[in-house]
């Protein structure tokens, strides 16, 4: 799935986080930092004002606008086939105040918005129904995809930030852990995720390969997949609902 806002799954938000950016984001240390967003304004508790970064441009070549904002942030909250909606639960009404500057109000306060709106990545205003073909402002750019194999993107030129190191990938799907660690160590891979425990001593001890690990955050949960007619009946839901031992 190349549509950001429609799949919220690990590998999605990973591979697409080349493509797309966000108001704000996680630096490696965990802190939140200014992305889209040059900086951030809560000038009472249920008002934010984003001053948005001068000098960025989408893929295409169009400058970013408070109106890509506007409309990316609506997009998530309200697409009907949107995973991102319940990180734009809180949020009343967003709208452009100015030309380089979006005005969000929340129901009631929202200390947590921030962390949210790190979640949810902008798109251009005109972007279609189902985006097929991703255009974003990231550092990279859509080349290819093979549904299931592989993506291929190359460095964008035009980015606003700092070039990367590569400048052109591909991104191979590969669901078996042991697999994927096997590529490494034949190196028919340059770099994996979420090494298996069981690979980690072998790839150690190689002196051309390098681990990394990091301490992270996050929240596990039992997702309902909409796109299964039989979750759409409530009663299933419901049932569901009572057959946790919430203790």
């Amino acid at each position: 799935m190349l549509d950001p806002h429609l799949d919220i799954s690990f590998i999605n938000t990973s591979v697409l986080s080349d493509l797309y950016q966000k108001l704000v984001t996680f630096n490696p240390s965990g802190q939140l930092v200014a992305e889209l967003s040059e900086r951030w304004d809560n000038p009472d508790p249920r008002t934010w004002l984003f001053h948005i970064r001068t000098g960025v441009r989408f893929h295409d070549g169009r400058t970013l606008s408070a109106a890509d904002v506007v409309a990316s942030l609506r997009r998530a909250q309200s697409h009907p086939l949107s995973e991102k909606g319940a990180f734009m639960a809180t949020v009343e009404t967003i709208e452009a105040a100015g030309e380089d500057v979006v005005k969000l109000r929340t129901r009631s306060p929202d200390p947590t918005l921030l962390n949210k709106l790190a979640s949810v990545p902008i798109l251009p205003a005109d972007s279609p129904e189902t985006v097929k073909e991703p255009i974003g402002t990231g550092p990279y750019r859509y080349v290819g995809f093979d549904p299931g194999v592989r993506l291929r993107i190359t460095a964008f030129k035009d980015y606003w930030g700092q070039q990367p190191a590569e400048s052109d990938v591909e991104v191979f799907f590969v669901e078996d852990a042991d697999a994927r660690a096997r590529m490494l160590i034949e190196n028919k891979a340059d770099l994996i995720g979420e090494l298996p425990v069981g690979s980690v001593d072998q790839i150690e001890g190689d002196a051309d390969l390098w681990v990394g690990s990091y301490l992270g955050s996050a929240v596990f949960y039992l997702a309902i997949d909409r796109t299964n007619p039989l979750f759409r009946d409530l009663r299933v839901r419901q049932a569901i609902d009572h057959a946790l031992n919430r203790e």
